[in-house]
Formats: structure tokens, sequence, C-alpha cells
């Protein structure tokens, strides 16, 4: 998988952790600087540290196998992996429950901590996916960090501002960009591309 192709796929993946901040966002009473960047830290690291466990219980079996035929079979693992995820997230869009605005207590960071591991098992399923194709791990690492923490600061902010308007546009979004790689990934092994 090319450095483009994972930016994507990590974009897919972090956008449902925007759509967690829009919500969130738009039940705070007071979203002060200081939270905004707090929160969106905090979420960050819980979130690189659930892809490093997924890279590394990719990399269990990839230390002890080795062989042209096992890489096939983890680039097709890898295709449905993120077919599924994407699915999955189409299927969000597709329930579309309404969610009623209404501004609540300011979230504290034992609520943050629950949505991040909730929203991160994804990212344990994607950190798979990276072990299998054998990518950069420092780089795949900074790069889910950084995208987290800006699309959860924005989301934050927009959710504050705006509302939750929008929830639903992203998570189409975000499923058929993780469909659209894996497909991608799928073509590849079978050599059409």
């Amino acid at each position: 998988m090319q450095f483009w192709e994972i930016v994507i796929v990590a974009i897919g993946l972090t956008l449902e952790a925007f759509n967690t901040a829009i919500i969130k966002g738009a039940g705070q009473r007071n979203l002060t600087k200081g939270k905004l960047f707090g929160i969106s830290l905090v979420y960050s690291i819980i979130e690189i540290s659930l892809l490093g466990l997924g890279i590394f219980l990719g990399w269990l079996p990839m230390k002890h196998i080795q062989g042209q035929h096992f890489i096939g079979i983890s680039e097709w693992f890898s295709a449905l992996i993120l077919i599924g995820m994407g699915v999955k997230m189409l299927a969000i869009m597709i329930k579309h429950k309404q969610i009623t605005e209404q501004r609540e207590k300011d979230l504290n960071y034992k609520d943050i901590i629950k949505l991040a591991l909730t929203t991160g098992f994804d990212l344990i399923a994607f950190g798979v996916v990276l072990a299998l194709l054998g990518t950069s791990i420092l780089r795949d690492l900074i790069l889910v960090f950084s995208l987290t923490a800006l699309l959860v600061t924005c989301g934050l902010w927009m959710g504050y501002r705006l509302g939750t308007k929008y929830k639903y546009v992203v998570d189409g979004c975000s499923g058929v960009i993780l469909i659209i790689m894996g497909v991608k990934v799928a073509l590849h092994y079978f050599q059409l591309i």
C-alpha cells in the first residue's frame, strides 16, 4: 500500500472520530480552546494506542510466517477488512438515527476515553491491515495521530458552532472511501491494476 493510499484510508477511519466529536461538540455548554485541544490530545493518544495494538497483532503472524503465498493472503484479508469497515459506515449512515441537540454537561476526560475506545476498534483492524501489508509503522502512527487530533478539534468546534447537521454525510463519505480502497487492494491482489 502506497503512502497516499494509507492517507486516504486513515482519513476515512478518522472521520468516525470527527463524527463523534461533532455530536459531543453540539452538546457542550462552554468549549474553551484549552478544553478543545486537551480533548483532542487525549483522543488522539488513545486512537494511536489502538492502532499500535492492531499493528502488533498483525505483525505477530508475519514474524513467524514468510513467503509469497502468505503475503498474497494478507492482501486479500486486508481488502476484506477495509470493505467490511466501509459497509459498516454506510450502514450507520442508512440507519440515520435522529439526534436531539441540547446543551448538556461538559465532557470530562473519562467520557472522552470511553468514546475514543469505542470508535477506535476500527483502528485495531486497520493496524492489522498495515502490519500485514508491511508499511512504515512510525509514519503510520504519526499520520493517524495528526489526522485524529485535527479532525477531533474541527469536529468539536463544528458541532459546538453548527450542530449535527452534516454528521450523516460524513458517515457516508467515510464508508465510500474505505470500500474504494478495499476494492483497490483486492484488484491489486488479482493484478488487475
